[in-house]
């Protein structure tokens, strides 16, 4: 039996970056302006943290997101889904999916064109994502940004404020 762990400082290095990269997504909602019309009848905002294989990943994610209670006035439904389970079974409307381990390219691809086509935030805090076509996620440089892919946005039709726009570093 081979047993691989990583080094305490590349654990808490990653999971640095997944809780501050859960504060940035809730933010990301908030800045969302048609943030509204994903609240479903209940009056509640569903919300997914997507993984593909390590559920641990995805349950710390969940325990960050869910310190917070409300997205502009709106309470939120936080679950969890394989991205294979998000993109053929959900059926409701999803404001956001939080990313929460990396994917191999032909997985992100299918749920990029989810969200895009149900108008669906979707935030990964992993490098190199933004640029493979993932809306929006973080840059960590001198200070951590929002970090946006501006024609992801504008192909799933979501209208983000514009003072978020300019405070985040943009990919275009």
């Amino acid at each position: 039996m081979l047993l691989v762990s990583l080094p305490a400082s590349a654990q808490s290095h990653e999971q640095r970056r997944l809780q501050v990269g859960a504060k940035m997504f809730l933010a990301l909602l908030a800045a969302n302006q048609g943030i509204a019309s994903k609240v479903n009848d209940e009056g509640i905002l569903p919300i997914v943290v997507a993984y593909k294989e390590d559920k641990h990943q995805a349950n710390f994610v969940t325990q960050h997101i869910a310190n917070k209670k409300r997205i502009k006035r709106h309470p939120f439904e936080l679950n969890q889904h394989t991205v294979a389970s998000l993109t053929t079974t959900v059926q409701q409307p999803v404001a956001g999916i939080y990313l929460a381990e990396p994917l191999d390219i032909a997985t992100q691809q299918t749920l990029i064109q989810y969200a895009q086509q149900n108008q669906i935030v979707l935030f990964s805090p992993f490098e190199g994502d933004i640029e493979r076509g993932v809306m929006t996620g973080m840059n960590i440089a001198a200070k951590v940004r929002p970090y946006v892919n501006v024609a992801a946005i504008k192909d799933a039709g979501l209208n983000i404020k514009p003072f978020f726009l300019k405070v985040a570093k943009t990919y275009h």
